[in-house]
């Protein structure tokens, strides 16, 4: 028999009934044998109290009981940080005495987010009034409160319904009364040791793009990206970036405190600060375009006075335009580089690195792409160079730019080719989406596969190997996806897509229509012309529906996954996801899932769900007998699972839950149990996703 999630301790309980309880204990403020609030309540009261009194005979053989002053309007006030669901419980339960003179008048109110809420209630009216010289059980229904069921109260408070004197109540055993859950379906999650080759789960794979730092502190982000169109041709000695053609080939200058002082002081330095002082690792882009911003005056690309009418412009620099002729289909040619733009070579990419090396020291920045997207190259920056690219420019612009860096910087890692997507994973932009001459000029190899092959040779024939991780970007084309939309085919192809990832089976739904399964791609070439694990994979842009969506969350937190159990040692978001939205929280159920910094780590496990239309599960060994499981539940209703580790020779050991669903602002602590024969049971709350923390010694 496997044990049923018994969940103890008040902040614990409060939650987990909802959200994963099959039998939920009672939720526990106070402990009258020790004389202390209890499971994370706090004293916020305003009444002289006193929280180890003697002074009457306690119930219950308790040693203590909380003595309170009732006058002048004060009140006892417990406070908890998390908070408790109403709907969790059905009675806010606890005894009172009225000492020596009895009949104290008291109301009770329940606190949210520290203001009162709902309905006061009289105590008399659920086992008062109090009775001089003897206890009294007061029992009161969590409806009698009137607020809603789906909101967090902080806190509770007894107040003195009088400004005079009604002298020294007392009061023991606060408890709120549990209420259980249907129990659970027939889902069981099975943990096993994974096959070979085992994967580690890397710390850079919880990465993104563009952290504040006040979002690195929050989230505790593992890498923070530089990247984007727009670094594409960042002049670092100047600190200005072409914005391309995400805003009309604009060349902006970053403000900058002193421009006498530069290169010091430019917005990069400031990036790689904040990231370095938050312990995360800051991947810089390398521009290797070829071109970059001649000063920091102001620059556009298409002039509408030198180069005619365009079909849009920007409405603040009316002379600068999109490139695109006014019949909204031709493209402007012929512009001049140099109207916004110098000629760079490896050596001014190289003067970066050492500007950096001076300004941080030494191999504090080790992570570094070459450059971002060339396959769009042609459109994105078509201002600079319109010509699509080729297997041999791709190639060469490597060679020539990284055999530079890694002469003078040997030990960074270097990230490339970085295409966008499908397209560029296979073909070149020469060629379109499809075979083409350029393809069959180089033996019929696929795009990426060529690369890492001339990657593969470079070493035999240096020693050097000039590419450390294979990289790309990953952005699901099926129609709303990537949107709010919560709709259940939405919702239900939202979470099919991320088979595009890994399984060779799954036929993309949108344009595409072909198998992707990128990451088995990169792995079985890098295996045939470098050797298992000798590059890494990276994932440096991704995203997979809006910031605030709970569906686009969990997919989140699925790909993240999936990213590890499929061997990939980077990935960052585009971009940061904005601060207190439910994306957030499915970083910090790995980074942060305790609130003080706790993170999960190990050995990837073979993690297989029964159901797994309804529940993804995913697993790692850490060392010390700790293991950590997350469980991603896909359907809108709760649903049952059996968790079960025996597989790994696990008998016995307790299991901590944290878990975040549509309702919740933060990772939720939302359980205890034992194992029994090394299983459990439980509930998931409908969309969510959870945490188990198992120690085993």
């Amino acid at each position: 028999m496997t044990n049923k999630l018994l969940f103890v301790g008040c902040l614990l309980l409060v939650f987990v009934c909802a959200p994963l309880a099959i039998v939920c204990q009672d939720e526990q403020v106070y402990d009258g044998k020790k004389g202390t609030l209890v499971n994370g309540w706090q004293n916020w009261s305003w009444a002289k109290v006193n929280f180890a009194s003697g002074d009457v005979a306690p119930p219950s053989g308790d040693s203590f009981s909380i003595s309170m002053l009732v006058s002048n309007w004060t009140a006892l006030y417990m406070h908890n940080d998390q908070g408790v669901l109403t709907s969790s419980f059905t009675t806010l339960q606890f005894k009172a005495h009225g000492g020596s003179v009895g009949n104290q008048p008291l109301l009770i109110q329940l606190i949210v987010s520290g203001n009162p809420a709902g309905s006061y209630v009289d105590i008399n009216a659920y086992g008062g009034p109090l009775q001089a010289g003897k206890w009294v059980t007061i029992a009161i229904p969590m409806t009698s409160f009137n607020i809603p069921a789906s909101t967090p109260a902080t806190g509770f408070w007894l107040q003195s319904n009088t400004a005079n004197d009604a002298g020294t109540a007392y009061f023991d055993d606060f408890v709120f009364l549990s209420k259980p859950l249907p129990p659970p379906s027939n889902i069981t999650v099975t943990v096993m040791p994974a096959p070979k080759p085992t994967y580690t789960l890397s710390n850079m794979l919880f990465g993104i793009n563009w952290a504040s730092a006040a979002q690195l502190a929050a989230n505790k982000y593992t890498a923070n990206r530089w990247g984007g169109n727009a670094v594409t041709r960042y002049a670092w000695d100047l600190d200005v970036q072409n914005h391309a053609s995400d805003w009309f080939f604009e060349g902006i200058p970053n403000p900058i405190a002193d421009e006498s002082k530069l290169p010091y002081g430019t917005s990069s330095d400031a990036f790689i600060n904040t990231t370095l002082q938050a312990g995360a690792e800051p991947i810089v882009t390398l521009p290797m375009i070829g071109w970059s911003p001649k000063d920091r005056t102001y620059r556009w690309s298409f002039s509408v006075a030198k180069y005619g009418a365009q079909q849009k412009t920007d409405p603040y620099h009316t002379d600068a335009g999109n490139g695109i002729k006014t019949d909204g289909k031709t493209d402007v040619v012929g512009n001049d580089p140099t109207d916004t733009d110098r000629p760079i070579d490896p050596s001014y990419v190289v003067k970066w690195l050492d500007h950096i090396t001076e300004a941080f020291g030494p191999d504090k920045v080790k992570y570094f792409e070459m450059d971002n997207e060339p396959g769009l190259w042609s459109s994105t920056h078509r201002d600079v160079h319109p010509a699509p690219l080729s297997y041999d420019e791709l190639w060469n612009r490597t060679l020539l730019y990284a055999s530079a860096i890694k002469a003078k910087y040997p030990n960074v890692k270097l990230m490339g080719p970085v295409p966008w997507g499908w397209c560029a994973y296979l073909y070149s932009p020469q060629d379109g989406c499809s075979a083409g001459p350029d393809q069959a000029a180089h033996g019929g190899l696929k795009f990426m596969e060529y690369y890492i092959s001339k990657v593969a040779e470079h070493k035999k024939q240096t020693g050097v190997q000039l590419i450390d991780y294979v990289d790309f970007h990953y952005y699901p084309q099926e129609n709303g996806v990537l949107s709010s939309q919560e709709d259940a085919a939405t919702v239900a192809l939202r979470f099919r897509t991320i088979r595009g990832l890994w399984d060779p089976t799954y036929v993309d739904e949108s344009w595409i229509a072909a198998p992707i399964y990128i990451i088995p791609r990169i792995k079985a070439w890098i295996q045939q012309y470098m050797g298992q694990g000798q590059m890494g994979i990276a994932m440096s842009e991704f995203t997979w529906g809006d910031d605030d969506i709970i569906t686009g969350a969990l997919a989140q937190v699925i790909a993240l996954n999936t990213c590890a159990k499929e061997g990939v040692q980077i990935s960052s978001r585009w971009v940061a996801p904005a601060s207190n939205t439910r994306t957030e929280l499915a970083y910090q159920l790995h980074t942060n899932y305790d609130g003080a910094g706790a993170h999960i780590s190990g050995t990837v496990l073979n993690a297989t769900s029964s159901a797994d239309l309804e529940v993804s599960s995913f697993a790692y060994a850490a060392s010390g007998g700790l293991y950590y499981v997350v469980l991603v539940n896909k359907v809108q209703g709760p649903v049952g699972a059996k968790l079960d580790l025996s597989g790994l020779g696990v008998k016995t050991g307790n299991v901590v839950l944290y878990s975040f669903w549509e309702s919740t602002t933060h990772i939720m602590p939302v359980g205890k149990a034992a194992l029994s024969n090394g299983a459990v049971d439980m509930t998931l709350q409908g969309w969510s996703a959870t945490l188990a923390v198992v120690y085993t010694v």
